[in-house]
């Protein structure tokens, strides 16, 4: 395994001693890295050697490579939990990232916030690279309900699926005001005699009924709940039962 005096020893060669020679950054990349990978274990010092490589990568104007370098920073750094080491990088790569790629970062970045579970951030990154259902999900498990609508909305009806369709009826029933939204039924369009297309339809317009006249038989709401609950996803059943909780408080 390398010494960390190594780093030292190799950035001094970086510093222009004699004014008409300029520093071997091609070298000087390629020693960062094999170093990166001596200290692989640790984690932090592994990520700011590949940030030098890509500082030396820079000055020679190798963008491909800064940028392999500034992703292989990121890493490190997600690796060894260093949260703000890695979404600084992650976001220099972004920059210097060919906009024919630069979604493959930015999803990158999205899924490191997931895992860390600042879901809100992770929905701001999916929808500057215009990853909207992503975004929407991202919102949604952030509880920013009213974000995941707006996102959902930019999208057109081909683009949207029976999962999306459900979500968008819930988030609507969620900040439901006939003067913004109108919903139509059924909300699930299809010709086809699904019986479970035909129970989902038929439960979602009972909840709308239940809402938009102001039923208070709570035995009725639940009953209508428990039943569509059969035909949704994770983030469907949180947010049916977050409004039912915020409903009983208005």
């Amino acid at each position: 395994m390398g010494d960390f005096s190594q780093y030292r020893a190799i950035h001094s060669k970086l510093k222009r001693r004699f004014p008409l020679r300029k520093p071997n950054y091609s070298q000087a990349s390629k020693q960062f890295t094999d170093l990166s990978q001596d200290f692989k274990d640790f984690e932090l010092f592994a990520g700011y050697c590949c940030l030098a490589s890509a500082r030396c990568e820079h000055s020679l104007g190798n963008s491909n490579m800064e940028l392999q370098a500034l992703l292989q920073a990121a890493r490190y750094f997600a690796k060894g939990e260093e949260i703000n080491a890695a979404i600084s990088a992650y976001r220099h790569a972004i920059l210097v990232a060919n906009p024919s790629i630069s979604s493959i970062v930015y999803t990158e970045l999205a899924r490191f916030f997931e895992s860390n579970k600042r879901f809100n951030e992770a929905g701001v990154t999916y929808e500057e690279a215009g990853l909207l259902k992503e975004a929407a999900n991202a919102y949604m498990d952030a509880h920013f309900y009213d974000k995941a609508l707006f996102c959902y909305r930019k999208l057109e009806k081909s683009q949207l699926n029976l999962d999306d369709e459900v979500s968008i009826f819930l988030l609507k029933l969620h900040h439901y005001d006939n003067r913004r939204f109108s919903i139509n039924f059924p909300i699930i369009q299809n010709d086809s005699e699904n019986d479970d297309i035909i129970s989902l339809n038929t439960l979602l317009e009972s909840l709308y009924c239940c809402e938009s006249e102001g039923h208070d038989n709570e035995e009725v709401k639940t009953e209508i709940m428990n039943r569509l609950s059969v035909y949704l996803n994770g983030r469907q059943k949180e947010l049916l039962y977050y409004h039912s909780d915020v409903s009983r408080t208005r």
